[in-house]
């Protein structure tokens, strides 16, 4: 993989990690440069994209196709999503597969940054704590998973299509009708009369 510079955010969290242990997952990559930075530093990497445009930065070999099957992170290095439900998701997730020595390093610009997102990663980690900023970046250190029963996917019945609903933490309206699904769901009852 070539090496391209990294952002702030990236940077930071590689260097709040410290010495990289040997199998490391990314997560949220955008750009698939800090997935090449640890795969450069000579140890095992794979990464999980929510966004199939940046999983597509991904090298092929490098892509977590799904739960840590035989294969379980010393560290996660995770850029935090904006919305705290998929936060949660993510966080319960891990929490709930990650073993107990591994180490959580979330990364974001700190405009986007809320007190709320300590608070989320608190229920799914016995201890948080947050860097000092640089750069207008910053990051949260998440260590001692907190195995839990997830909230995550939720299912809703939709009378109005009349399906059930399933949805992640990162689904904009989570399993509810938004403005935008009012036609589909007329269309839906006019098919259905």
């Amino acid at each position: 993989m070539s090496l391209m510079p990294l952002d702030p955010v990236s940077t930071l969290m590689l260097e709040e990690a410290g010495p990289l242990p040997d199998r490391v997952l990314v997560l949220d990559d955008p750009e698939g440069n800090l997935v090449a930075a640890v795969a450069d530093a000579g140890v095992q990497v794979r990464a999980w994209n929510d966004d199939v445009r940046d999983e597509a930065q991904v090298p092929v070999d490098a892509r977590l196709t799904g739960p840590f099957t035989g294969w379980s992170p010393d560290l996660v290095l995770w850029r935090l999503p904006r919305a705290l439900s998929a936060l949660e998701d993510y966080a319960q997730t891990l929490a709930n597969d990650l073993p107990p020595h591994a180490r959580v390093i979330a990364g974001a610009r700190i405009k986007h940054m809320t007190p709320g997102q300590n608070a989320v990663l608190r229920r799914s980690f016995a201890e948080v704590s947050a860097s000092l900023g640089r750069q207008k970046a910053r990051v949260l250190r998440a260590s001692g998973p907190l195995p839990t029963a997830p909230r995550w996917p939720q299912r809703r019945y939709v009378p109005e299509l009349g399906v059930t609903a399933v949805a992640h933490g990162s689904v904009f309206a989570t399993n509810r009708l938004d403005p935008g699904d009012a036609p589909a769901a007329a269309d839906a009852r006019a098919r259905h009369r």
